[in-house]
């Protein structure tokens, strides 16, 4: 693919179709794997990649951020702030800061007025930090 970053790189997306076409033209009606051209020969999924590829954002054609739940939800993972953990999109709080909150005995409510967030954002970032710690 001409880059020393292939998962990381903007255009994979692109890239896929055509690599999708090349399996397709090897192994006609092979299915919708997607044959990705490397020394490991290993298979991904299409769909996969394209709704990964959708939670990132990119600098420069190569992965900066992060969203692991998908843009829908408030979280995000950029190595430029508190070192890479997941934190708020656009506050830099981090998950774990406000798990640590909540496990005090801070309500959802408080939580959210004192780092002026909804409700729901700060019960999503609990979910997600849950989901992740466990």
């Amino acid at each position: 693919m001409g880059t020393d970053h292939p998962f990381a790189f903007a255009r994979l997306a692109a890239l896929g179709g055509h690599v999708l076409a090349e399996f397709e033209k090897e192994s006609p009606g092979g299915g919708s794997l997607l044959a990705l051209e490397h020394p490991s020969e290993q298979w991904t999924l299409p769909g996969l990649v394209i709704e990964t590829l959708s939670a990132l954002d990119f600098e420069a054609e190569l992965a900066s951020r992060w969203f692991p739940l998908g843009r829908g939800y408030p979280i995000v993972i950029d190595p430029r702030f508190a070192a890479g953990m997941p934190t708020i999109v656009e506050r830099r709080v981090t998950v774990e800061t406000i798990r640590k909150r909540f496990k005090t005995g801070m309500s959802i409510e408080f939580i959210a007025h004192d780092l002026r967030l909804d409700n729901q954002t700060v019960e999503d970032v609990l979910r997600y930090g849950d989901r992740v710690a466990a």
